[in-house]
């Protein structure tokens, strides 16, 4: 789905796990355990209080889960698997870092 507010509205409340896309790129797997639901995390990083990042993302999906830690880390193990052991941009510890004044430059050099 295109990462727009409407779209955004659109997503459960449920917990589960969600993935951000920059173009076909992905960027971000995140997680929305019980107390918080897919449509809230979205939102959060719809309006960029999770940094420019993921704010820039262009795409998402999701999956609804009763167990979204487990469904997570498979998530995570498979991208890392096909990706020669790397995690998404960010999802790294330096993912979470403000980008230089060229972060699609970043994201080119990252591949």
């Amino acid at each position: 789905m295109e990462f727009n507010e409407a779209a955004v509205a659109m997503a459960p409340a449920s917990p589960g796990v969600y993935m951000l896309y920059q173009r076909e790129r992905l960027i971000y797997i995140g997680i929305a355990v019980h107390g918080t639901g897919i449509r809230q995390q979205l939102e959060k990083h719809f309006a960029g209080r999770y940094g420019p990042r993921t704010r820039a993302a262009t795409s998402f999906e999701y999956e609804v889960t009763r167990d979204p830690v487990v469904a997570s880390r498979a998530h995570l193990l498979a991208h890392m698997a096909r990706n020669r052991g790397r995690l998404p941009i960010c999802n790294r510890a330096d993912g979470a870092l403000p980008p230089t004044q060229d972060a699609a430059r970043d994201l080119r050099a990252d591949r």
